[in-house]
């Protein structure tokens, strides 16, 4: 138990020195991030309704539920860091879910070596870069990775709705973000179907 403490917090201060010193080996997140920032100085700005209403006028290949996010922690962190650094530790969720999911679906005991498995997360640069600079492919699969714990816990009771209930919110916002993820709604459906 001590070994995967520390072994998960050596990956975490590594992340944190990715955040510090700017780190986007995946090419491409921190140009994405100023991106958004110059449409929120351009449409977000004057109000929401407004931003939404004239998004079609900049082409962005991103959610606007994704850019309302931005608008909404960033008035409440004011400072552009923070709120960055706030969304990096949200995307510790990702790993954190994972685990959970290997725990429930193998009825893993504490010390199980498999618990280093959602490590790979820590080091993916497409993780990395997307959790330092603020990507909505991430954010999707956070709620992507919640929504499978709840099918998974499901599947261990299926008297229980609200796991259900749960696992549909989780990837409708997951969906939300990035459309690609409703494919695995049809898969959810059946099962639930012919249970």
């Amino acid at each position: 138990k001590n070994f995967l403490i520390i072994y998960y917090l050596i990956l975490y201060v590594t992340l944190l020195i990715g955040f510090f010193f700017g780190e986007d080996f995946a090419r491409g997140f921190k140009y994405d991030y100023e991106i958004h920032q110059n449409l929120i100085k351009d449409l977000f700005n004057v109000s929401i309704s407004y931003g939404l209403l004239n998004y079609d006028q900049n082409y962005v290949p991103h959610s606007p539920l994704f850019i309302i996010y931005i608008v909404f922690f960033k008035k409440i962190f004011v400072y552009e860091d923070v709120f960055r650094f706030f969304n990096l530790h949200i995307c510790l969720l990702i790993p954190i879910f994972s685990g959970l999911c290997l725990k429930y679906k193998f009825n893993l005991k504490k010390n199980d070596p498999i618990y280093l498995l959602p490590s790979i997360f820590f080091f993916s640069p497409y993780f990395r870069a997307g959790a330092i600079w603020t990507d909505d492919n991430i954010l999707a699969l956070i709620f992507f990775s919640i929504s499978l714990f709840y099918f998974i816990k499901y599947e261990k009771n299926k008297t229980k709705t609200k796991h259900i209930i749960l696992n549909t919110f989780f990837l409708a916002v997951s969906c939300y973000l990035r459309p690609i993820y409703c494919i695995f709604s049809i898969y959810f459906f059946i099962v639930y179907f012919i249970n």
